[in-house]
């Protein structure tokens, strides 16, 4: 438990981040990101980044394992349960053997360091014959105060550990750590093949995956795919589910860089796709979420360049989707976060950007992604929503709203248009129902008086028949074509009186009850009726009006 209700127990860090989130055994990705939301609306990087960057770290362990199904091999609680001081096999390490006589104690290496010089201390474990993985730890620690050279000797010193102890997931771990570090871009390709070389199975890639991210953000596409092919070259013992699990996590980021990438690069990201695609039973239970996701993604990239196209605010909504994927989390969350301020700053551009009246299929493509990003930020900045409690003052509000927009309506030059195309429809339907039965009457009203044959009336059935089916035939009869030519006109001007009557008035009023578009929706579909003629079409066009959507996300941000 924390030390209080209000502060985590930050001890537990960075040796067991499972007790540190409260996770019980058998938790899941919802619970563990539940936790993780809960501490970091608290520690915010702009405000505590220490704390926000140790948060991070632990959640990204605990991700990474559910992901990779166990982390890197050995089982993650017993590397968690370390203490903190000690390494997972702790033992006194002797570096120089006394003599025959001596009957002083041999210190470990933590003792010496108080009293002995490091240089002599690194020398001595560098000219050891057999090292322990604990040696290897000990001389990357100590040569970045004895032989820092390039930077790298911390890293080769692990590496050549790994290379000497295989299963020694201390070492992996250390490894992890360091490639999750500060680690300078353009040394990341050769550090990674390197790893490849001395990791060689699949636990390479846990292990390496945030140096992996780190690429796609900081280097071209070509970069990143020569790289893995080299390091995928010199595995020899790979399981199928840990690459699944790196590849749907690197597809993340490759799908948007893949665009301005060459033909050879872009390539990878069809190619991965066309492997998970392949091996679907194969993808881990925490994994199949972000696949729909990927699917989502692709489905919107296949129409991005015409949605980026529109106007500026839809090239900006674009960018901001590329930095949220293809960035770190801060600077997506504060990217978003930018943007949906902007959204409710300018209504009447959101409003011109967003019509109802084209044929907008790269919007359907566009919004289910941007919904699923405005619903990641907004879980990890503000408290889950609570219950409404004001939503039948807002019912009654959304009512005297319909009222007062149904008498504007039939005020209006539009509406009273609107009104006599109503008669006009009336009139025609009567006339075609008028078109069969006149002919039948006037032939009965001929100079025959009463008297008619059965010739003439199998004629005047015949006639009828005739008339009947051009009037009433479905689809193509009189009444059909009447009543859908007066379906889309009465559309049209629907869509006229949404645009420049009503619209506005809706949007305002969301503004001021700041309510999920879902619930806001139903709030208005509930006051549907007949004596408010305006209320269908309404209730009809909101749920085509993206505007609004954006809007209601948006405006979660707002205070």
């Amino acid at each position: 438990m924390g030390d209080s209700a209000d502060q985590p127990n930050w001890k537990l860090l960075p040796h067991n981040p499972q007790r540190f989130f409260e996770l019980a055994d058998g938790y899941d990705r919802k619970d563990l990101k539940r936790s993780y939301n809960r501490w970091i609306r608290q520690f915010k990087p702009e405000t505590h980044p220490a704390e926000f960057q140790r948060i991070r770290a632990a959640f990204e362990s605990l991700d990474q394992d559910l992901r990779y199904g166990g982390g890197i091999g050995a089982p993650s609680s017993a590397f968690a349960a370390a203490d903190v001081e000690t390494w997972p096999t702790p033992q006194p390490v002797e570096i120089s053997r006394p003599s025959q006589h001596s009957t002083a104690p041999v210190l470990a290496l933590h003792e010496r360091v108080a009293t002995e010089s490091p240089a002599e201390l690194y020398a001595e474990l560098r000219d050891k014959q057999h090292k322990s993985a604990y040696d290897y730890y000990a001389l990357a620690v100590l040569s970045d105060l004895c032989e820092r050279q390039d930077g790298l000797r911390f890293f080769r010193w692990l590496i050549e550990g790994i290379a000497n102890h295989r299963r020694e997931y201390a070492l992996l771990h250390l490894l992890q750590a360091y490639f999750r570090g500060p680690v300078a871009a353009a040394d990341l390709p050769k550090l990674l093949i390197a790893a490849a070389k001395a990791i060689g199975n699949d636990a390479f890639y846990p292990v390496t995956e945030p140096g992996w991210e780190l690429l796609l953000r900081t280097a071209p596409l070509e970069t990143f795919v020569s790289t893995l092919r080299k390091c995928e070259s010199q595995l020899r013992d790979v399981n199928l589910a840990g690459k699944m699990a790196f590849t749907i996590r690197m597809l993340r980021a490759a799908q948007w860089k893949a665009a301005g990438a060459p033909p050879a690069a872009a390539a990878w990201t069809t190619e991965a796709m066309g492997f998970i695609e392949g091996n679907f039973e194969h993808i881990p239970p925490e994994a199949t979420f972000e696949v729909d996701l990927l699917s989502i993604v692709a489905e919107y990239l296949a129409v991005r360049q015409a949605f980026a196209a529109r106007s500026p605010l839809h090239a900006a909504l674009d960018r901001t989707l590329q930095t949220f994927f293809v960035e770190d989390q801060v600077a997506a969350d504060r990217a978003l976060i930018e943007q949906q301020m902007r959204l409710t700053a300018e209504p009447e551009v959101l409003l011109a950007a967003f019509r109802i009246d084209n044929d907008e299929p790269e919007f359907a493509a566009f919004y289910p992604i941007w919904a699923w990003t405005c619903d990641e930020v907004h879980a990890r900045h503000v408290e889950a929503e609570q219950e409404i409690a004001e939503a039948e003052l807002w019912s009654r509000r959304i009512r005297a709203l319909l009222v007062q927009l149904e008498a504007a309506s039939k005020k209006s030059s539009l509406g009273q248009v609107w009104n006599l195309s109503g008669c006009a429809y009336f009139l025609a339907m009567a006339a075609a129902c008028v078109a069969v039965i006149v002919p039948l009457a006037m032939h009965f009203m001929t100079e025959r008086g009463g008297s008619l044959s059965a010739a003439d009336i199998a004629i005047a059935a015949t006639l009828t028949v005739v008339l009947g089916v051009a009037v009433f035939l479905p689809k193509w009869g009189a009444v059909s074509l009447i009543t859908r030519g007066f379906h889309w006109f009465s559309l049209r001007m629907a869509i006229r009186s949404y645009n420049t009557q009503w619209r506005r008035e809706v949007y305002e009023l969301l503004g001021r009850a700041h309510l999920p578009f879902v619930v806001y929706r139903h709030l208005f579909a509930q006051h549907v009726s007949e004596q408010l003629s305006c209320s269908a079409w309404i209730s009809q066009l909101m749920a085509q009006d993206y505007a609004l959507a954006l809007y209601a996300l948006a405006l979660r941000h707002v205070v």
